[in-house]
């Protein structure tokens, strides 16, 4: 029963991160586009 439950656990995360790992930004009408990086709080700006 154990295995039955960490197989349903693997498979619903397996799914989960497929849906959220294909993000697409649909900026129409933007100047620019700022980056930053919280850990060393640096930014590039394109």
């Amino acid at each position: 029963m154990k295995k039955i439950i960490a197989l349903l656990a693997v498979v619903c995360m397996a799914l989960l991160l497929t849906a959220c790992g294909s993000k697409q930004l649909n900026i129409k009408e933007a100047d620019y586009i700022g980056l930053k990086n919280e850990k060393d709080n640096t930014s590039v700006v394109t």
